[in-house]
């Protein structure tokens, strides 16, 4: 282990980690606020938004949503509305 820490450039105990548990050791750990909308979500409101002429009080309504303003013009923005 020694030899591959060395020549990888790496802690012995990353390199010691990183056998013992090689399925899970790689795997990228996401941190951060659980997303609010899915893709689902953000189409309904766009959609509702676009096609309806809805505000995002309206659209909160009819989706049944508990999100902000700012969320709602976010999922816009990232659309390109």
């Amino acid at each position: 282990m020694d030899e591959i820490a060395v020549t990888i450039n790496r802690q012995l105990n990353m390199v010691s980690n990183c056998l013992k548990d090689s399925d899970n050791y790689v795997c990228i750990k996401h941190s951060g606020p659980i997303p609010t909308t899915d893709q689902t979500t953000k189409r309904h409101i766009r959609h509702l938004a676009t096609n309806e002429n809805m505000n995002w009080m309206e659209a909160n309504a009819v989706l049944g949503l508990n999100v902000s303003k700012q969320r709602v013009q976010q999922v816009l923005n990232d659309y390109g509305s």
